[in-house]
């Protein structure tokens, strides 16, 4: 056994722990979190009002004088705890988004943080096209998807007990949703969270032509008919094309090909 002492100098343990790296499980993420690019997308986030979070963990190991540095530059006191972008999932939110690549970002967002000697997508992730404006707000549009979706499973692990399970649904989910496809929706919603932020980014900005900006306004201040806009027109596509949609709703919600078909519907629909 060898011990290394780092006198709470937490960089140089980082460093420590990625280099020598050959016998415990450290998530890619981690091995990546000291990469200058990470780094420099780092303090560009932290510009834009948000702490990128490196490493596992990060924030509940800060000192009190570390938090209260990093609050300052957010702005504030007490704004990091709502300020808070962890890489992985910070990082499968651009992926989902700007780059269209919903599959591997739930099925293999190891591979985002891998070279390509291995097979992975870190040197096409973090490039130039790049920005931590992006990067953000993807974030906060999975965020508000997430949290829809975990509003759904609130309300279905309750749907035995409540008094008219389809009218509480249809609060969240908008009376169409429920109507049309109330026998499925309990086995598409709970797995969705990584497939609808693709899909209402692909409706609103991509197809629409609307600022992402704006995209994250209007489901930040509540609009959850969007994300139900976007899961009617998902199970329409599923439901006139059989063939296209034949296998279980967990394997197609992470799957590349069905988000292209779903894409492709959507586009020849020219919703406005």
């Amino acid at each position: 056994m060898r011990v290394i002492t780092s006198q709470g100098d937490k960089e140089f343990a980082s460093n420590v722990a990625v280099n020598l790296n050959n016998q415990n499980r450290v998530e890619s993420s981690f091995l990546r979190s000291n990469n200058p690019r990470v780094v420099q997308l780092a303090h560009s986030v932290l510009t834009l009002g948000w702490y990128l979070e490196r490493r596992q963990d990060e924030v509940l190991s800060l000192s009190e004088r570390e938090r209260t540095v990093i609050e300052q530059k957010l702005g504030g006191a007490g704004l990091l705890k709502n300020r808070v972008i962890p890489l992985k999932e910070g990082t499968q939110a651009y992926v989902t988004t700007f780059r269209r690549l919903p599959e591997l970002a739930k099925k293999n967002p190891q591979r985002m943080f891998q070279g390509p000697d291995d097979g992975g997508f870190f040197d096409r992730i973090f490039n130039g096209e790049l920005t931590s404006r992006d990067f953000v707000a993807a974030y906060r549009i999975k965020f508000v998807a997430e949290a829809y979706v975990q509003q759904f499973a609130s309300l279905k692990r309750r749907k035995l007990r409540l008094a008219d399970w389809r009218a509480d649904y249809a609060r969240l989910l908008g009376r169409r949703l429920v109507e049309t496809y109330g026998d499925v929706i309990d086995q598409v919603i709970p797995q969705c969270s990584v497939f609808l932020t693709a899909a209402v980014f692909e409706l609103r900005h991509r197809i629409r032509g609307g600022a992402v900006d704006e995209l994250v306004s209007d489901l930040e201040s509540g609009r959850t008919e969007i994300l139900g806009e976007v899961l009617c027109h998902m199970l329409d596509y599923a439901k006139a094309n059989p063939a296209s949609a034949a296998k279980s709703w967990p394997t197609l919600l992470k799957s590349q090909p069905f988000f292209e078909n779903v894409a492709s519907y959507l586009r020849g629909l020219g919703v406005r």
